[in-house]
């Protein structure tokens, strides 16, 4: 099956090049364990390779997370249709 990359060199390497294409992935961890910030290189990667991509939360609304993109340079605002 094809992978999908995560833009993580380190994660890349640990899951054996990617995480399949087509799965199904929970993120999950206490706070302060950097998932949001996983998730949202991860979506990024795939949107710059022109990937469709979905991100489901259920703590975070839309602004909320537009600023946590923001504040690494991601603007996913130009993005929302």
């Amino acid at each position: 099956m094809a992978r999908l990359k995560t833009g993580t060199k380190g994660f890349y390497k640990l899951v054996g090049g990617g995480i399949e294409s087509r799965s199904k992935n929970i993120i999950y961890g206490p706070p302060g364990t950097i998932r949001t910030v996983f998730a949202m290189q991860f979506l990024w990667q795939g949107l710059q390779e022109g990937e469709a991509t979905s991100f489901h939360v259920m703590n975070k609304m839309f602004p909320r997370l537009t600023v946590c993109f923001k504040s690494f340079g991601l603007d996913i605002e130009l993005l929302k249709t």
